[in-house]
């Protein structure tokens, strides 16, 4: 069976439960969207106050902030469930059923695995980006080098998600890590470049972080060269590589239910 087939029954099957209880998923849908429209507005307010974030005009702020809402919303939708759908399958000893399957794994888990409430995240993130670009100057030909390090954005968080999902297979109960990774991916809610050379070079090259929210607004706002998007994409090959083959370390120490 195709991914996209799996894919399409695993929107469906996430929309169907979510529609189960209308009411209450409108009300989660707007609690994310008013959520992730509370950072512009305190930006709004920081900036009408003081001289906002060193070196980001408003607007540029914003645009950063549109990119984090964005990435971590299509995080939110289509890949966080690669960890938590791994997690769960091995706390209830069922994740022999996926390994089974004449299909990739982490596909297969990405496919069923859908969150029908962060689409609400990925539209706020979008419009705050067109927003914000509509209101910044910059060139034309920068838009393919930003959608690129926006593709890389999304593999470095299916890169974080394939590596949590490694560890509980290890480790099984992964609260710990899970706990590590989101104070870390926290500190890209502010550009790197407001942090010491020592925070900007772990979230650059060790856990490239920084390409889901710092790198694509600061090229195309001229912020870093073209030698800058070489700089940040080879660290996140190097994570996306590592994480794939902690994954298939962790399935040769697997033992399934029982085992």
């Amino acid at each position: 069976m195709k991914f996209w087939e799996v894919w399409k029954r695993g929107f469906a099957l996430s929309m169907a439960s979510d529609m189960a209880y209308r009411t209450s998923f409108i009300l989660l849908v707007i609690s994310i969207i008013f959520k992730d429209m509370i950072g512009p507005l305190v930006s709004l307010i920081i900036y009408n106050v003081s001289s906002g974030i060193p070196g980001w005009t408003l607007m540029e702020f914003i645009l950063f902030q549109g990119i984090v809402i964005f990435v971590f919303g299509v995080w939110h939708a289509f890949i966080g469930g690669i960890s938590w759908g791994a997690a769960e399958l091995v706390d209830e000893g069922e994740l022999d059923k996926v390994l089974v399957r004449p299909f990739n794994a982490l596909a297969y888990l990405s496919a069923v695995y859908v969150d029908f409430h962060g689409l609400a995240e990925v539209l706020v993130g979008a419009i705050i980006i067109v927003w914000a670009m509509a209101n910044i100057s910059f060139s034309l030909v920068l838009i393919i080098p930003f959608l690129l390090l926006i593709i890389l954005a999304l593999l470095f968080i299916l890169s974080i998600s394939i590596i949590t999902a490694a560890l509980s297979i290890i480790f099984v109960n992964v609260d710990a890590v899970e706990s590590i990774v989101f104070v870390l991916l926290s500190v890209t809610s502010y550009p790197v470049s407001i942090y010491s050379s020592g925070v900007k070079f772990l979230l650059t090259f060790i856990i490239p972080a920084a390409i889901a929210s710092y790198w694509p607004a600061a090229v195309i706002l001229g912020k870093e060269s073209g030698m800058g998007i070489i700089v940040a994409i080879i660290p996140v090959l190097v994570f996306f590589v590592f994480s794939l083959w902690l994954w298939n370390f962790a399935l040769k120490k697997y033992q399934s239910a029982g085992g």
